[in-house]
């Protein structure tokens, strides 16, 4: 373990074990009244739907084992994230209802493991200031704040690869006869597998192998840390039973011809090599890039190395790995986040080490004004976006607000308020209340999936009993979930007449770009209800009837 900051006020404070605990509790509620705000008024945007209505779906048919959407069979995850909503409903007790809430749950959830399991693994090889930093960093950055507003299971994943990866560290730091580690280790990656699929728990076992070697470990030293067979049987006992019931119900066919059949995980290599992962995931690390910045020089040092190897070649191997996917999505890399937050605040601790007085002082401290002057920009930003701020306060906001005042009293009562870090703590309570705001005012968000549940609601509205709803050009995701009804796909006239020819009501509700409307009015009669802007078209929510029916 290395602590640059040991003999200072802060690591003599955090040596006391209450402390530590109090601190832990105070970072995870930290992380979870940045991640509330919002979660239950913000609509659920259509990837997020996908986990609400399949969970849905699975309670109300009764079979929790094949995942359905819009009455079809869903294979492109594993179902652990369908499960949690559900589980999050059933404990609200509004099943087979699932709200956005009880859909976001898990994610908040799962992003205080993710900052716990950031704290534990930083405390192991850094030591506890350094560890709790990054932690604060992390409850406090854009992909914590994003992605634990997001009912999709990438938080999830995020949580159970962390944890799986700071037990491999509690693992390698320990004797070889913890075995509890590597079990808890495997324990966490047949979690993630049931989330979202092998790939980074993969990913993560193949560089606790480079890291391990390159300690000069040897291969029976490695297997005493790692256990592959205990790997081995833990992965099949937890993700082999559901595998078989989903081929039993839906055929081997229909498996190895969906998502789940891996046919994501082959690799491409047209764009190996690509720098896209080395660069866009640190959109994650916001609004702390330039301590990013501020933390090379240190962790170039020859002293760092072992701790860099352990934390670096994770991310290295999931970058390049990455590169070699069928899909480019910055935020894949969310699992190695807690890993990227603590290389910045050990490199952020070693620069700020009091002692360490050189020509670069002044570039240091320059670097902290402009970290400090991107968050008051962020928290101005927030503001002038956030047009009902004045008429309807954030609670949460001005409650972090407040936080951050008693903090800095707090802190210097104490004497930890040493002038660089603890302006660097006041700095990341300051962005978080700067998250709560946008949160809860909306503003993280595009306009789309506003203006999709707006079309949504008012569909729900106009649909009769008997009344087709259908969209062509347009995700069916927010009106299958907003409407509670089946939703049809038209590709032409023809198609629309084949729904009105069964229906009593002689009408049917269509979603439809607006350029493609003038095929259907050419046949049925048209009454538009509403129309939103989106691309260089409109979305236009219509009712068709037979022409004779006027």
């Amino acid at each position: 373990m290395i602590e640059s900051t040991a003999g200072s006020p802060l690591a003599a404070l955090l040596a006391n074990e209450r402390v530590w605990r109090v601190l832990l509790a105070a970072l995870v509620v930290l992380g979870i009244g940045v991640a509330l705000p919002g979660s239950t008024t913000v609509p659920l945007e259509s990837h997020e739907i996908y986990v609400a209505q399949t969970a849905r779906e699975m309670a109300t048919r009764g079979d929790w084992l094949v995942p359905h959407f819009n009455g079809q069979p869903r294979l492109q995850k594993p179902p652990l994230s369908y499960w949690a909503a559900g589980a999050a409903a059933g404990a609200f007790g509004i099943l087979p209802d699932v709200g956005p809430l009880q859909a976001r749950l898990p994610s908040i959830l799962a992003g205080a493991g993710l900052v716990l399991a950031t704290a534990l693994a930083g405390a192991a090889i850094y030591g506890r200031a350094t560890a709790a930093l990054a932690a604060l960093l992390l409850a406090t950055s854009a992909g914590f704040a994003g992605h634990t507003h997001d009912a999709r299971p990438d938080m999830l994943y995020a949580c159970w690869n962390a944890a799986g990866y700071c037990a491999f560290v509690l693992a390698a730091r320990r004797r070889p006869g913890a075995w509890y580690y590597s079990l808890a280790m495997w324990l966490a990656y047949g979690a993630a597998v049931m989330t979202k699929g092998p790939q980074v728990p993969a990913m993560l076992v193949v560089a606790s192998v480079i890291v391990l070697k390159r300690e000069g470990r040897s291969w029976r030293e490695l297997a005493a840390v790692l256990r592959p067979l205990l790997g081995a049987a833990v992965l099949a006992a937890i993700c082999l039973p559901w595998w078989q019931a989903v081929a039993h119900g839906v055929g081997r066919h229909g498996v190895q011809t969906s998502q789940l059949g891996g046919s994501l995980l082959v690799p491409d290599a047209k764009h190996f090599g690509s720098p896209y992962y080395f660069y866009r995931p640190l959109q994650l690390l916001v609004p702390w890039v330039p301590l990013a910045l501020l933390a090379v020089p240190c962790l170039v040092r020859r002293e760092e190395r072992a701790a860099l190897r352990l934390l670096g070649v994770p991310v290295l191997v999931a970058a390049i790995a990455f590169s070699l996917g069928h899909q480019y999505r910055y935020f894949y890399m969310l699992p190695l986040l807690p890993l990227l937050c603590l290389l910045v605040a050990r490199g952020v601790t070693c620069a700020l080490d009091r002692g360490r007085r050189d020509a670069w002082s002044w570039a240091r401290d320059g670097m902290l004004v402009v970290q400090a002057v991107v968050v008051v920009a962020a928290g101005v930003w927030a503001i002038r976006h956030a047009p009902r701020l004045t008429e309807a306060p954030s609670i949460d906001g001005f409650v972090l607000f407040g936080v951050v005042a008693v903090a800095y009293t707090v802190l210097h009562a104490e004497r930890v308020l040493l002038s660089r870090t603890g302006s660097l703590v006041i700095c990341a309570l300051a962005a978080a209340a700067v998250w709560t705001v946008a949160a809860e005012k909306g503003i993280l968000w595009d306009s789309e999936r506003y203006d999709l549940h707006a079309l949504a609601t008012r569909a729900a509205a106009e649909l009769g009993p008997d009344t087709p709803l259908a969209i062509q050009g347009i995700t069916a995701a927010p009106f299958v979930y907003y409407t509670g009804r089946h939703v049809h796909t038209v590709k032409d006239p023809d198609d629309v007449q084949k729904l009105l020819v069964k229906s009593r009501e002689r009408r049917l509700v269509l979603v439809v770009r607006g350029k493609a409307l003038a095929s259907f009015a050419a046949r049925f009669g048209v009454t538009e209800l509403m129309s939103r802007k989106r691309g260089g078209d409109e979305d236009k929510l219509v009712i068709l009837r037979p022409v004779t029916d006027g």
